[in-house]
């Protein structure tokens, strides 16, 4: 069976933001300025395609991809 895989974003541990923050003192004491940004690499959504393979069973495919997400092409249905 073919499955679509997709795992968890490194850049952004599947959240699909990246949080900077900055800081410094000025004349009122120290400040903290925290932005959330979407994540470039997944584009906000938190999960990136790892490509398409040929599974005989789920086992087979979470032996190789413990963490994912995959998609059954034939059947449609998400494991």
């Amino acid at each position: 069976m073919k499955y679509d895989i997709h795992v968890e974003c490194s850049a952004c541990d599947g959240y699909g933001e990246i949080e900077t923050q900055r800081g410094g003192v000025n004349a009122n004491g120290p400040w903290v300025d925290i932005t959330g940004d979407k994540c470039d690499k997944c584009e906000g959504g938190g999960l990136v395609y790892a490509g398409r393979e040929d599974y005989d069973s789920v086992a087979d495919l979470r032996a190789d991809y413990p963490e994912s997400l995959a998609k059954n092409l034939d059947t449609g249905e998400w494991v």
